[in-house]
């Protein structure tokens, strides 16, 4: 598997990349809300490497095609995502996410 701190991925950024961090967490924010809003969450969290999941069609992915199902969202996110999951990891999500 790929090291989360030594590869970048259109689906996600990594806040502050964390080798010896002990979690990964996963971010998936809010409509509206800019992924710079979570950089400064492990400031007191050392053990943990957070990233923000940026979804197709918006900010630095706003050129993509929006997916329109949740199939579709999960299908991508799956394939994406997946191969990134190096340690245990938490996922954070808001509003519609929490479907997944």
């Amino acid at each position: 598997m790929a090291s989360s701190s030594t590869k970048t991925h259109p689906w996600f950024e990594i806040c502050h990349s964390r080798p010896s961090a002990k979690y990964q967490v996963f971010i998936f924010p809010a409509a509206g809300v800019p992924g710079s809003y979570y950089n400064d969450w492990d400031r007191n969290f050392p053990e943990y490497e957070f990233s923000v999941v940026i979804y197709p069609g918006r900010a630095k992915r706003s050129s993509e095609k929006y997916l329109t199902t949740i199939k579709e969202y999960l299908g991508q996110l799956h394939r994406e995502l997946l191969p990134y999951i190096t340690k245990p990891c938490i996922f954070i999500g808001h509003r519609y996410i929490i479907k997944l």
